[in-house]
């Protein structure tokens, strides 16, 4: 079946959005309905889950001084793994906000072998 796309332009407040919709070829009536609220009623609903971050992990970061690098050996990662790149941003998201909770910015570099290793700006 092939597809065909119908775009609009929406102009809201200074901003410019294009919407594409993807219709099959012979829907030449497309029900579409649109409500347009103020910017006040947006609900919002939070993404993905919360990382779970070991106080210890808060505690470590909290005390590392500026300058220096930890290396987190119990988080590494097997790069040969085929999840490796989903489990680096996994324990990425978990070093970066046991840095928020400890109030330190923090920077992640990946060695070879996959441990992360953490420097406090």
């Amino acid at each position: 079946m092939s597809m065909g796309c119908v775009s609009w332009l929406f102009v809201y407040s200074g901003i410019c959005k294009a919407i594409t919709l993807y219709q099959t070829k012979g829907q030449q009536n497309m029900d579409i309905k649109l409500e347009v609220i103020n910017e006040s009623e947006m609900e919002f609903v939070s993404r993905g889950r919360k990382s779970n971050v070991p106080q210890a992990l808060v505690d470590a970061i909290s005390k590392l001084a500026k300058g220096k690098v930890a290396r987190i050996t119990s988080l590494k990662v097997d790069n040969t793994s085929k999840t490796a790149k989903t489990d680096k941003a996994r324990v990425s998201a978990v070093i970066r906000q046991a840095g928020k909770q400890a109030g330190k910015a923090v920077r992640i570099a990946w060695s070879q072998d996959g441990t992360p290793q953490v420097l406090v700006k």
